[in-house]
């Protein structure tokens, strides 16, 4: 075995090579990012380069530098090339990564409003950042070889800039990236994104020219290299490479030839005299878009959150607060964040209201969000110090102007998007249409949401009024059909439909909803379409064998513990009637807490009325024929009722009902919470309560329903739990109470009795 070094036990220090220096370097970058990732996203809204730019700088002299002997043993100066060397390597690749996932369908979708919107975002600031420069320049000199026409320029640009990546990351969080503010603000800023780094390129060429004749050759080998990459290479690759469509369908040899190509690139824009992030950006954007999902797949995660750290770290060791040693110094840092402030929103604010002919809120909300610099900004104000345009503390100066800018954007989108729902809901129009949701987590729960929906679909006319706001609980059981009833089942619902379609349009309007996560890259997330989902695909499906017309609902989510926010806030926007998702009955029966869970939380807060629907076997049902209607005594017993008419439309429809407290029985509490006793104990309860519900009374007039009463010494649980052993039911619907609710059957408890009882 061969010895590499004397180690720790010849006496070497732990951080005595190169390589160990480096490993506890990356290993402390990361750790501290991830940990001040989680309450930076978690409480105060940020994104993730929040908390890595914030590592950086306390991992800078700014703070932790100050204790003795931290610097020269964790950072010291010999190992910062090293740091740099990855730091760079890994901003190569991330500017491939931006222009491999720019998606130009945007813009073309809102090029007019686009354009205006990112010229007035860039013009206004622009003008600023010109106008105080002169100021800028007398307080914090460069270095001497800089001209004040680079300077003017560079400063400029840094109150111009709106970091695409960040934005992005930021509609994401605030679930804005499919609506039309997130689309045209994302838009903009991918304009203002590409002549930022033109401008960028060109005030390192103006930095590095020197004389003009040197100027103007940089320029025109920068536009032949652009020619050639857009032109021949991009030719090239689309011809080489337009047969890997298919997921996995690359050779390792073109792999590796793509993922070296960045590279290569920026060393030939850094040989021409601008930096190697032009020559990644560029390669990005040349490569074929059917790449991009492959390609990223195989590097993001580790330039993301490993490489991109090192280069916030090393930002962070050159940003020195400390220089900011004077109240003129604060006060020209006041006013350069002011002025690039006001600058942005101002311009992006007037001409989205004017132009874009969007109310004040959204205006405001776009304006904000064009305010974002972040990382863009970051790495501008770097390649600057780098080429000697500013100093140290103007650097530092910038940085925190760049952090403020971005860190306001979230909590100022939120408050935004809170005040909007407040003062929108009060005043909103009820549709008078039926609004259905169903909510789908597997495409095997399609057949089971279809038929349900389809059940529901079959109302003669619609009610007048729209029903009153409660929760309720749809618990169907198995339907064990043979597939060739399937066909026939399915054939005469399209039959149905089509004798009377009109009954289809009145019925109700039914919008799908897929609770299956897209990864957490904004491009896909961008790129969602709801017919490239498998679970809408397969609803979808089914539905249209019933005749049933259903709307997408464009909203995917990253992660399940997004889904029941986003049901929630998609109920209150489109202001829906009904939710119905569906949980397998298995999970009763083995307490999957996921499975139940995400019903309670997503019905938590809702102000509609929402549905779970429990079937016993995945391959769900074909149509519900059987119901047995629990009326627990509860306010929401008149909305069961509402169901169960709904219901009754259906052909060969059997429903049964069970009251939960008889009028003879045991005491009750009313609303107010005062117990009251009805009738005598030998008064026949069910005419005596159907007397109370007309609506009721007309179901079993004309025989659509049964109505049995728990006998006085039978509980309400064994009397339910009878009525599942003596008949077979596909559905129990019951109104939901949450647990405070006391005198009444609990959900919870209609769950556990489901479990043990379960359907014949």
């Amino acid at each position: 075995m061969a010895v590499t070094g004397s180690g720790v036990f010849g006496g070497e220090s732990v951080l005595g090579t190169a390589y160990a220096q480096f490993a506890i370097q990356v290993a402390i970058i990361v750790a501290l990012c991830r940990v001040l990732a989680y309450p930076f996203r978690r409480w105060l809204k940020q994104p993730p380069v929040i908390a890595e730019v914030v590592a950086g700088i306390v991992l800078g002299p700014s703070v932790l530098g100050n204790i003795p002997g931290f610097t020269q043993a964790i950072f010291p100066a010999a190992s910062l090339p090293m740091l740099k060397l990855f730091a760079d390597v890994g901003l190569v690749y991330f500017l491939f990564l931006i222009g491999l996932e720019a998606d130009l369908s945007l813009f073309k979708r809102n090029s007019k409003a686009s354009l205006l919107i990112s010229a007035a975002g860039i013009l206004l600031p622009f003008g600023l950042g010109a106008a105080v420069s002169p100021a800028l320049f007398a307080r914090f000199p460069g270095n001497g070889n800089i001209a004040f026409g680079t300077f003017l320029a560079f400063i400029a640009l840094s109150h111009s800039i709106t970091a695409f990546p960040v934005l992005a990351r930021i509609l994401l969080e605030t679930r804005m990236l499919h609506t039309p503010i997130g689309v045209m603000t994302l838009s903009a800023a991918a304009v203002d994104d590409i002549v930022a780094w033109c401008l960028l390129a060109l005030c390192v060429a103006l930095a590095h020219g020197g004389q003009g004749i040197v100027l103007l050759y940089i320029m025109l080998v920068s536009v032949g290299y652009l020619l050639f990459m857009f032109f021949p290479v991009r030719l090239l690759l689309l011809r080489l490479l337009g047969r890997y469509k298919a997921p996995g369908s690359m050779p390792h040899l073109a792999v590796t030839c793509m993922l070296v190509a960045p590279l290569i690139s920026g060393w030939c824009t850094e040989w021409i005299g601008i930096h190697a992030i032009f020559g990644g950006f560029v390669m990005g954007v040349v490569t074929p878009r059917h790449l991009t999902r492959e390609l990223s797949d195989k590097i993001e995660e580790f330039v993301v959150i490993v490489l991109l750290p090192l280069y916030f770290t090393y930002s962070g060791s050159r940003t020195k607060i400390g220089l900011l040693n004077t109240g003129a110094d604060w006060g020209f840092c006041v006013l350069v964040i002011t002025l690039a402030c006001f600058g942005k929103i101002c311009g992006c604010t007037s001409m989205t209201r004017f132009i874009g002919k969007r109310d004040w809120a959204e205006s405001f909300t776009i304006g904000f969000l064009m305010n974002t610099r972040g990382l863009v900004e970051l790495i501008a104000l770097n390649v600057g110090l780098d080429a000697g345009i500013i100093s140290p503390p103007l650097f530092a100066l910038l940085v925190i102007m760049a952090l403020v800018t971005t860190f306001i954007t979230s909590p100022v989108v939120w408050a935004i998007q809170w005040w909007v729902k407040r003062h929108s809901t009060a005043h909103r129009d009820l549709p008078s249409a039926f609004r259905v949701m169903l909510v789908i987590r597997d495409p095997s729960e399609a057949h089971t949401l279809a038929a349900v929906a389809d059940t529901l679909a079959r109302n003669k006319s619609n009610p007048k009024e729209r029903p009153a706001k409660s929760s309720m609980e749809m618990i169907p059981g198995d339907n064990a059909a043979e597939q060739q009833l399937e066909t026939i089942a399915m054939e005469q619902a399209k039959a149905e439909r089509a004798g009377d379609p009109a009954r289809v349009k009145q019925a109700c309007k039914l919008y799908i909803f897929s609770a299956v996560p897209v990864s957490h890259r904004p491009t896909d997330y961008i790129q969602y379409k709801p017919e490239h989902d498998p679970a809408y695909a397969s609803l979808k499906d089914r539905a249209y064998n019933f005749g049933l017309e259903i709307r997408p609902t464009p909203r995917p989510i990253t992660e399940r513990s997004q889904a029941a926010a986003e049901i929630d806030e998609f109920i209150s926007e489109k202001n829906m009637d009904l939710v119905i998702m569906h949980t397998p009955a298995s999970a009763l029966v083995e307490h999957d807490r996921e499975a139940l869970d995400l019903p309670r939380l997503a019905f938590e807060h809702v102000t509609t009325n929402a549905c779970v629907v429990i079937d016993s076997a995945m391959r769900g049902v074909l149509a519900f024929e059987s119901v047995l209607a629990v009326l627990s005594g509860s306010i929401h017993d008149d909305y069961v009722i509402r169901m169960l008419r709904r219901m009754s439309y259906r052909p060969h429809m059997r429903i049964t009902v069970v009251f939960s407290n008889p009028l003879g029985g045991s005491p009750k509490k009313a609303s107010d919470g005062t117990e009251s006793t009805a009738s005598s104990a030998g008064d026949d309860p069910v005419p005596a309560r159907l007397a109370t519900m007309p609506s009721l009374r007309k179901l079993v007039d004309r025989g659509a329903a049964t109505v049995v009463s728990a006998p006085d010494d039978v509980s309400f649980a064994d009397a339910i739990a009878g009525e599942l052993q003596k008949q077979r039911y596909q559905m129990i619907i019951t109104g939901y109470e949450p647990p405070q609710s006391t005198g009444v059957l609990l959900h919870e408890e209609l769950e556990s009795l489901i479990a043990q009882v379960g359907f014949n």
